[in-house]
Parts: structure tokens; sequence; C-alpha cells
């Protein structure tokens, strides 16, 4: 871990630096917080609900969307992708890495809840019976990722650690913008690691939350798998985020169902890992606190 270590060294100082006023705001380095939900279950839901998915599913994405702007100010929709929905809010100061991933948590748990409740469905305009059906099915439910970059735009020479964001013209008053670098390209390998309900954060991420004493304590090393094209394909941790207060007070390792191992790769080598670990047993039970010191 000596590598990545360095790397976060530097990472850290270049986040102290960013996001001051400049006069050359043609050319600028920000941090920004990538987030996302996924809808879990919704390829067999389309095909259970055939006549009214799509109802729900819009639905869902535009109440996602409006919490996201009520709790947190200055984030952005970037992109919709199948079921999925990516927002982005910039790092003004440091005390926006820990409220905006308990943001982030807390809207996760909140639409759990009212899709597993029900009551999610009451303000759709459908008839009763489709309502009764929808609130029966208890087919889909929401998990979500959350990871940090260093963006760059307009800048001519890159530096280490870089992200680019650049901006494509369709149209005369249209285009779209999309972020490229290595932290993206994670992103959207560790949001591939989580499941109903949960919520995974990147590594660096989780590096800056554990400075908190609290906030450690909120951070849950899964596993270890080696993500293609990043830290050279080298083992990465499986990192999620759990506070209790969101979630009834229930602390992680009780949060699990009683048969939430079946066929469920990620929860088992979790619990295998505390019994016959296949790499030390400190970098499991201890890891945050091996991985993570300052």
């Amino acid at each position: 871990m000596v590598e990545e270590k360095q790397a976060l060294g530097k990472y850290s100082k270049l986040i102290e630096d960013l996001n001051e006023e400049r006069e050359d705001i043609i050319a600028r380095r920000s941090v920004e917080l990538f987030f996302s939900f996924d809808i879990v279950n919704s390829s067999a839901y389309k095909t259970i609900n055939y006549t009214g998915w799509y109802k729900v599913i819009i639905s869902l994405f535009k109440k996602i969307q409006g919490n996201v702007t009520k709790l947190m100010p200055g984030a952005e929709m970037w992109r919709v992708l199948g079921d999925e929905i990516v927002f982005i809010i910039p790092i003004k100061e440091n005390k926006d890495f820990f409220v905006y991933t308990d943001k982030i948590f807390e809207i996760l748990n909140n639409f759990v809840y009212q899709l597993n409740e029900g009551t999610f469905f009451d303000d759709l305009q459908v008839t009763d019976d489709e309502k009764s059906l929808m609130k029966m099915q208890k087919i889909i439910s929401l998990k979500a990722a959350a990871w940090i970059a260093i963006v760059g735009e307009g800048i001519e020479k890159l530096e280490q650690y870089d992200n680019l964001l650049e901006r494509y013209k369709l149209r005369e008053g249209y285009g779209l913008i999309e972020f490229l670098g290595n932290d993206i390209d994670a992103g959207f390998r560790i949001k591939k690691e989580t499941q109903n309900r949960r919520m995974v954060i990147s590594f660096e991420l989780a590096y800056i939350l554990a400075k908190d004493t609290d906030y450690i304590n909120n951070i849950n090393i899964i596993t270890y798998k080696s993500l293609k094209g990043i830290w050279q394909n080298r083992l990465y941790p499986i990192i999620w985020y759990h506070d209790p207060k969101y979630v009834g007070n229930v602390r992680f390792e009780e949060s699990f169902f009683y048969d939430e191992k079946e066929g469920n790769s990620l929860v088992e080598e979790y619990f295998s890992n505390r019994v016959d670990p296949e790499l030390k047993i400190e970098m499991y039970k201890n890891g945050k606190r091996l991985i993570f010191s300052r």
C-alpha cells in the first residue's frame, strides 16, 4: 500500500490548494464528488410490470433528483445511464466531504424505505388496482456509489492525478459534458461492487472520511478485488459506507438479511474473510486503521 499512500499524500495536498478564488477562470482545477443511484432488479421489474414500469422509473428518477437538489444545493445531474442516475457536486471546503457523504446515504435509505413500504407509489397517476399491485411486488430497490476526482478544465498540461472535463458542442445552444481520467474510471468500476440498499465509496473518499474518528466507524471493508486498469490491477479495497442513524440505528454487522450470503459473492466474502481470510486478518478487521492511518 506504500505507493497508494504516497499518491494520497499528494492528493490531499492538491485538495488543500484547490477551489480557491483565482483571477484566471479559463483554466481551473476543482475537486468534484461524483455519486450515483442505480435501480436494483430493474430488468425483472420491467418484465413483470410491463405496462407501468416506465411511470415508476421516471417518477423515481425525478424524485431522486428533487431530493438531491433539496438536500445538496449545487449538485447537478450529469447523466442518466439506463437505470442509473449520476450527479456531481464541487467540493468547496473540507467539511463538504462529510456532509455530502451523509446526504447521499440519507437519500439512498429514504427511497429504499419508500419502495419497500410502498409509500413511494402513492403519488403516481395510476389506478388504485395498479398501486396495490406495485406495492405488493416489492421487486425494485436502490444501490449507490460515491467517489471523488480532481478535475481540470482548459488546462494545457496535465499534472499527476488530473482528470479532464471536456465540453462538446452538438449544435447551437446544445452540448454535453464528459469527464475523462483514471479516477472517473475507478468510480465506474467500484459502483459495480455494491448491491441493494448499500453504498460503495472510493478508497480516496474513504481515506478523507477516516480522518474523523466518528466517520471511520462508518467505513466497512468488504473484500479486496482487482479492478481492470485501476492501481495497475493490484487489489483494491471494496468499501461500503454505513451510518446507523439513517437506518434505524442498526449497526452494519446487524444489517444483513438472514439468508443474504446465499448466492451473494460480496456478502460471502465479507463474512468468510473474517474467519478464513485470503489476506492478513488485519486487512479486514483493522484494515481501515492500517490503510487510512495518517
